[in-house]
């Protein structure tokens, strides 16, 4: 696939998910809301399923791979 628009972006990233990678995605996905609803733009926060995913999440030590795109 080719984009032509130069300002669109695709980033993605591996991340491990430790108590302290985790407490910052939420503060993050917290943020990046408040500046999507601002410039009237949507966003879709990672979802780890509640309290339960979270705490599986962490259990298993997982990693996750996040595919972050901004497209104009």
């Amino acid at each position: 696939m080719i984009i032509k628009n130069k300002t669109s972006k695709i980033l993605n990233e591996l991340k491990p998910m430790t108590p302290m990678n985790l407490y910052m995605t939420q503060v993050n996905n917290c943020m990046d809301t408040i500046r999507s609803n601002s410039n009237k733009r949507s966003y879709i926060p990672n979802q780890f399923g509640g309290l339960a995913g979270q705490r599986a999440v962490l259990q298993d030590i997982a990693t996750i791979q996040t595919v972050s795109f901004d497209v104009e």
